[in-house]
């Protein structure tokens, strides 16, 4: 919603944490990985699943029912192609395979794909320093960068049903788990959830998977937040901004402090400031609250995609990652020094829809003084989750903003 082991072990959690044997390692390993192409249903599978995750040691295992992951990377002069193989562990053959740009050693780490609503998607990892950010990529690797940008209470998956029309038309997609989410790094401290903190993930991404272009951003709730926040502080990184039900953080802190109605609305952001108490309410009963949320406010999700919900959320340090953005938020953390409101060239397009249950059609409305090339387009029959409520409608809108001229 709304802004504000044993050494040769890898677990799940760990690769959530960022600490894998292999980040810190010049020459290329090869890894044992269970194929986690499609996520566990439960904690429990989780818990199963990371102990069948294991590194080679060197020994000789058994291990014909695993496949083994190996990336080569290119030295000296980059190269446009970054090839992954896929070794056979019976066989011991294996297969080029072409995606995307070139490895950069500490960079990127590709793993399994999956496939989602018909569209193959490939699981990877972005190193920025100390943190890992989860992420699946789809598309045109030589298309135009876009980065979907979830908010809470969702992940990565909150983007299902616009995969397959961004990847049809030619796009070059990019969905990530927010650090703090999912399988995402989860930092222990707030500063590592601050503006210049976050903002940096996004920029390893453009300049990555960019092509040297500026990326779409389209954001939802917190993933629009994040996207104006880009536009200001990053113009040349951003072609275009697409935002679905959420406003910018300036105009809503704003309305946050001389609109009671909203204030009330926006309830559970004080809520979300108490440490360990809010950790636990939407922890308890197996995440009843989320579940719950979800099935109220987005009930065109099937039972399935909120169960991979609170799969997610039971990750380890998850639900205090997802709140620790709210609480930074709080403490200004994500305001620019003097509360300055740099002026947003950048084309951005706000998609609202009318039947939001958390935030009011005020909310939608930038400040014509300060970003200079926006538009709001209405969605009566919509609520907080357009993209779930009216996806087919959604995505024809999305696929005609991006495809406009910048001006």
């Amino acid at each position: 919603m709304a802004a504000a082991s044993a050494s040769t072990m890898v677990t799940m959690s760990n690769l959530a944490a960022g600490k894998t044997p292999w980040s810190s390692a010049r020459e290329p390993k090869t890894i044992h990985l269970h194929p986690w192409a499609t996520m566990p249903s439960s904690v429990s599978q989780l818990r199963q699943m990371s102990k069948t995750v294991s590194m080679n040691s060197g020994k000789n295992e058994e291990i014909s029912s695993k496949r083994m992951f190996h990336t080569s990377t290119h030295q000296g002069k980059r190269s446009s192609v970054r090839k992954t193989r896929w070794v056979s562990a019976s066989s011991g053959q294996s297969t080029p395979r072409a995606r995307g740009p070139p490895a950069i050693p500490g960079k990127v780490e590709m793993h399994e794909e999956e496939v989602v609503d018909g569209v193959k998607l490939q699981h990877g990892f972005m190193n920025n320093n100390d943190v890992k950010i989860h992420f699946v990529e789809c598309g045109d690797p030589a298309g135009k960068l876009v980065i979907l940008v979830h908010g809470w209470p969702n992940f990565w998956y909150v983007w299902k049903y616009q995969f397959k029309p961004l990847a049809a038309a030619g796009y070059h997609v990019i969905a990530l788990d927010l650090r703090g989410y999912n399988l995402s790094s989860k930092p222990e401290k707030l500063e590592s959830f601050v503006r210049p903190a976050v903002l940096s993930d996004f920029l390893c991404f453009i300049d990555f998977f960019g092509n040297g272009e500026p990326a779409i951003m389209v954001g939802h709730d917190w993933g629009s937040t994040i996207s104006w926040c880009l536009a200001e502080d990053y113009p040349s990184k951003v072609e275009r901004v697409v935002t679905v039900n959420m406003g910018r953080l300036t105009d809503f802190s704003k309305i946050l402090t001389s609109n009671l109605a909203q204030l009330l609305r926006s309830w559970y952001i004080g809520a979300f400031q108490i440490p360990y108490l809010a950790e636990h309410a939407i922890a308890y009963d197996g995440c009843l609250i989320l579940r719950e949320i979800l099935n109220t406010f987005i009930p065109s999700m099937p039972n399935s995609d909120v169960e991979r919900h609170v799969t997610a959320y039971s990750v380890p340090g998850a639900i205090k990652g997802s709140l620790t953005f709210y609480r930074a938020a709080a403490r200004g953390l994500w305001h620019l020094p003097d509360n300055k409101v740099p002026v947003v060239k950048t084309p951005v397009t706000v998609f609202w829809g009318d039947k939001d249950s958390f935030l009011l059609p005020i909310v939608a409305e930038p400040s014509k003084d300060t970003a200079l090339n926006a538009r709001v387009v209405h969605l009566p029959q919509c609520a907080h989750w357009p993209m779930w409520d009216d996806p087919k409608l959604f995505n024809e809108l999305l696929l005609e903003t991006m495809a406009e001229k910048s001006s």
